[in-house]
C-alpha cells in the first residue's frame, strides 16, 4: 500500500469521524436541553471521568494518552456547545455588539485621566493629546477612580512583565482595556489604558482576558484559539482562591468584529470564572 492509498484510508475514516461528530453533538444538544428543564449544571466531572476511564481501555497502553488528549478537548467543545445553547443570547455579545456600533475613532483627545506615577504619566501623553491628568498614590487609586467616575480613563503600569496583578484589578473593578503602549527598550514597562466602558477603536487586534480553570482544561481553551487562527501572545497563569483552579491570564491576537471570535468568548464567558477585558490596539 502505497502513501496515496494510506491517505485514501484515513479521508474515508475522517468522513466516518465527522459524521459520528454531528451525531454526539445532536445528542449533546438533547442533553442540554434535559439539564435546562431539570436545573441540572453543564459541568458533570464524574460523567467525563468515567468515559475517559472507558475510552482509554477501548484504545489501549499504547494510545490511551492520545484517546484522553482527544476526549478532553471533546469534552470542552461539547461544553461550550451545551452553554451556547442553555444561553444564546449572552450579555457580552450585546455589550460588545453595542460597543461597535458606537465605537469612536481613538480615545477622547481631552479627557481626565488618573496617573498614579510619572512613567504613567509619560505613558498618558503618548496615549491622548491633552489630557487632564489627576495624580493619584498607587495604581489602585486610580482604578478606584476611573471605578467611580471620578476619572474617565486610568493608565497603569504593567509591572515585572507580568500582567496578572493589573489583569486581576481589572477584572474586579469589572472596567475594561481601552489601549495599551508597549515595554520599551529603555526598560520601561507596559502600560494599559483603562476605563469603565467597553471600546473598541478601529484597528483593535489584541483580546485579552482572564479564565479560571483546571490547568488540564486549559490546553482545549487554547486549541480552540488556535482553530480560529487566533495567535497566543501573552499567558500568565498562578493558582486561584477557588482550590484546584489556576486564573490564567490570555492575551490573544484577534478582534470581536469576527463572529467566530465572539461566539467564542461567549462560550467562554457562559461557563463563569471568566472576565473579558477588552479588544485593543497597542499604540
Amino acid at each position: 500500500m502505497d502513501l496515496g492509498d494510506i491517505r485514501e484510508k484515513i479521508d474515508s475514516i475522517d468522513g466516518q469521524i465527522a459524521s459520528l461528530f454531528r451525531e454526539r453533538m445532536e445528542a449533546v444538544a438533547r442533553v442540554a436541553r434535559y439539564k435546562r428543564e431539570n436545573g441540572l449544571p453543564v459541568l458533570d466531572r464524574s460523567r467525563e471521568a468515567d468515559v475517559l476511564r472507558r475510552v482509554s481501555g477501548m484504545a489501549g497502553e499504547e494510545l490511551a494518552p492520545y484517546a484522553r488528549a482527544l476526549y478532553a478537548a471533546l469534552f470542552d467543545v461539547s461544553r461550550s456547545y451545551q452553554h451556547s445553547l442553555l444561553d444564546p443570547h449572552s450579555p457580552l455579545a450585546g455589550r460588545v455588539r453595542e460597543a461597535l456600533v458606537s465605537a469612536p475613532d481613538g480615545l477622547t483627545a481631552r479627557a481626565r485621566v488618573a496617573c498614579p506615577d510619572a512613567p504613567s504619566r509619560q505613558a498618558c501623553r503618548r496615549m491622548f493629546e491633552s489630557p487632564d491628568i489627576l495624580d493619584f498614590d498607587t495604581p489602585d487609586a486610580a482604578l478606584d477612580a476611573v471605578e467611580s467616575a471620578a476619572c474617565r480613563y486610568g493608565v497603569l503600569p504593567v509591572e515585572g512583565g507580568s500582567p496578572a496583578k493589573a489583569y486581576d484589578a481589572i477584572a474586579e473593578r469589572r472596567l475594561f482595556i481601552a489601549c495599551a503602549a508597549p515595554a520599551r527598550d529603555d526598560g520601561s514597562p507596559r502600560f494599559l489604558c483603562v476605563g469603565r466602558d467597553l471600546e473598541i477603536c478601529p484597528g483593535a487586534d489584541r483580546i485579552s482576558l482572564t479564565l479560571a480553570c483546571r490547568s488540564d482544561a486549559l490546553s482545549g481553551v487554547l486549541c480552540r484559539f488556535a482553530a480560529l487562527g487566533l495567535e497566543l501572545i501573552g499567558l500568565d497563569g498562578r493558582p486561584a482562591p477557588e482550590g484546584a483552579v489556576f486564573r490564567f491570564h490570555i492575551d490573544v491576537r484577534g478582534s470581536v468584529r469576527d463572529a467566530e471570535t465572539l461566539r467564542l468568548l461567549c462560550e467562554l464567558d457562559g461557563g463563569g470564572r471568566f472576565a473579558f477585558l477588552g479588544n485593543y490596539r497597542e499604540i
